[in-house]
């Protein structure tokens, strides 16, 4: 079904996983797909529907643009630097094993920072599918098909700040920059607050901001990806928002008791390139 419901764009939503728990199966009579028009409610378009009445819309769904992916997990591979390729391949192979849950959503290789690191980002619909996929990881002999050349691995899962759109793999340059924010404990509410004020201000630069996303294990902390075409384009806007008093976000780095930032370079086979 597909219904304008005023001007603007059409955005896509498609629920296969929370229909499966709905209703036991996949099917094209069970898994419905939604058409959403701007800020447009879904439960209209819901209501018009064959569905029964009395569902629940799940809250990912109402939340925003990211209920496409509503997990995401950002692997570290460490390796010797001369085997960063062979883990590349390595890791590419793992991810499309038969069976694989998620998708690829970016591949990278540390430049500046800590080298010898391979970054992989890949989106899962539930919390489930992320799971078991963790838990294929830590039971293989071989993780990421990395040939023993690996020497550690780390996969940390994340949530994305629900205003932003799913990441959308595309070319942005090939010069990518991860920044990690570790926060006070209570810290994240006034951050997403921050940004979420800070996005449309200032379009111009955080149109290169890939995804921002705070974690679901470990400490307190948020990872934002960013994609330029040089490091001066980088620098030359960072210092122009500054100094309009448009970025940073407000509050937000109120909230910050330690950083860290990564520059790296899409692989060949990266999705994000």
């Amino acid at each position: 079904m597909v219904r304008r419901l005023a001007a603007g764009h059409i955005c896509f939503v498609w629920l296969p996983a929370w229909c499966t728990r709905k209703f036991g199966r996949r099917s094209p009579s069970a898994c419905v797909k939604f058409y959403v028009v701007c800020n447009e409610s879904i439960r209209g378009i819901l209501e018009e529907s064959s569905l029964d009445a009395n569902f629940t819309i799940p809250d990912t769904v109402t939340d925003g643009a990211n209920f496409m992916r509503s997990f995401y997990e950002l692997t570290t591979l460490s390796c010797p630097i001369l085997s960063v390729p062979e883990v590349s391949v390595g890791a590419l192979a793992f991810v499309n094993d038969d069976g694989a849950a998620g998708e690829l959503l970016g591949c990278w290789r540390t430049e500046i920072g800590q080298l010898g690191r391979l970054l992989l980002l890949r989106g899962f619909e539930t919390a489930e599918e992320l799971a078991a996929e963790r838990r294929r990881a830590l039971l293989s002999v071989d993780p990421f098909h990395a040939g023993g050349v690996v020497t550690a691995l780390s996969m940390d899962s994340y949530a994305p700040f629900h205003f932003l759109p799913p990441v959308q793999p595309r070319p942005m340059g090939g010069i990518y920059e991860f920044r990690t924010y570790y926060l006070k404990p209570g810290g994240l509410p006034p951050t997403l607050a921050g940004w979420k004020k800070a996005i449309e201000p200032a379009r111009e630069y955080t149109s290169h901001l890939v995804i921002n996303m705070y974690g679901l294990d470990g400490p307190p902390r948020i990872t934002h990806i960013w994609g330029f075409e040089s490091l001066e384009q980088r620098a030359a806007l960072r210092a122009k928002y500054y100094a309009a008093g448009l970025w940073p976000p407000p509050g937000g780095p109120e909230q910050i008791v330690e950083a860290t930032s990564t520059i790296a370079l899409s692989e060949d086979s990266s999705p994000l390139r």
